[in-house]
């Protein structure tokens, strides 16, 4: 088997979860080949724009082994921080430099969060998608119009550059990298040698209905909100939640639209997804049986959403996790698909 090389890059105040996470993922996978007697696996180095001890986000210190120069790895990963005036700082216009010059050379290249901003502004990402971290989407947009930031997805591939939402979205991330590596069966054994619920699919929401609609100023549209989500199984309208309220419907649509950005149906049908992508992970139900379970009733209806939220459909959603194992029916798409 191939051997890949991989440059970490750390700067002052790097995140370091998204340095140790990816770290953890790909030595866990050098581990694994190592352990089924297989050659090959990943050559990691950590490296800066100067050799030398680094300083994280949260204290702990690393020391780059490498610095930055025309030698590039075949895999090059680009951490974001939680200070973004790093951005402004010397050693962050020597990291851009560096990746203008040196980053296309790389066959692949991640950025995590912030690290998106870095090859945003190295010219990398032109007119190309890209990912980032929820809270610096609308920024990136803005500072950046020629980029398509994609909104809510784990992470995207476009060319040889990755672009990702970083923190445990890294470890996701590095997965990906595995299986393109080396396949769905080593990135699959990772994930659960790191006990890590799913192996998420790069278009998978960053945050759930739940995380994503934090707690609302109202107790009433609070209490709906709970309430669709111990009961999005059930058959349910707009009027049942609006009685949970104790609102009116005709107030409740509007009070909960202002306050959650999303109509109640738009909530109610986040939650089922939420629920199917759980059950077609953690269990072995067939997935119509899922779809009726999580609230949708007619399996082509939820194959619908999963095709719009995450672009593939539920039985391909299931084999990403590694759950091809599952006997499902194979005739359950209308394109005539196994997905």
């Amino acid at each position: 088997m191939k051997t890949v090389s991989v440059d970490i890059v750390v700067y002052p105040g790097f995140r370091a979860l998204e340095v140790v996470g990816p770290l953890t993922v790909f030595k866990q996978a050098n581990d694994c080949l190592q352990q089924s007697k297989q050659a090959g696996g990943y050559s990691i180095q950590i490296a800066a724009t100067a050799a030398g001890v680094v300083s994280s986000d949260i204290e702990t210190q690393v020391v780059a082994s490498k610095a930055l120069g025309p030698a590039v790895a075949h895999t090059v990963i680009i951490p974001g921080t939680t200070d973004v005036s790093f951005l402004s700082l010397d050693t962050a216009s020597e990291l851009k430099l560096w990746l203008a010059r040196e980053g296309h050379r790389a066959e692949r290249i991640g950025a995590l969060c912030v690290g998106t901003l870095l090859l945003a502004e190295a010219g990398l990402l032109n007119g190309r998608p890209a990912v980032t971290h929820w809270s610096f989407a609308k920024s990136l947009q803005s500072t950046h119009p020629h980029i398509q930031v994609e909104e809510g997805r784990l992470f995207n591939r476009h060319g040889n550059a990755w672009t990702c939402a970083g923190v445990t979205a890294g470890i996701d991330l590095a997965l990906a990298f595995v299986e393109e590596d080396f396949g769905l069966q080593l990135a699959t054994e990772v994930a659960k040698e790191l006990v890590l619920f799913t192996k998420r699919p790069g278009a998978e929401p960053q945050l759930s209905a739940h995380l994503n609609h934090p707690r609302t100023i109202s107790d009433s549209i609070e209490r709906a909100k709970q309430w669709v989500l111990s009961n999005s199984h059930r058959r349910v309208r707009t009027a049942d939640i609006a009685k949970a309220a104790a609102m009116s419907e005709r107030n409740f649509v509007r009070v909960f639209q202002r306050e959650t950005g999303r109509t109640p149906s738009e909530y109610l049908c986040e939650a089922r997804f939420e629920a199917a992508t759980r059950d077609l992970a953690g269990t072995s139900h067939p997935i119509k049986a899922i779809a009726s379970r999580c609230g949708f009733g007619a399996y082509t209806s939820m194959r619908k959403v999963f095709l719009s939220r995450v672009g593939v459909s539920p039985r391909a959603y299931r084999v990403a996790l590694g759950r091809g194992d599952v006997d499902d029916d194979l005739d359950l798409d209308t394109d005539g698909a196994a997905g």
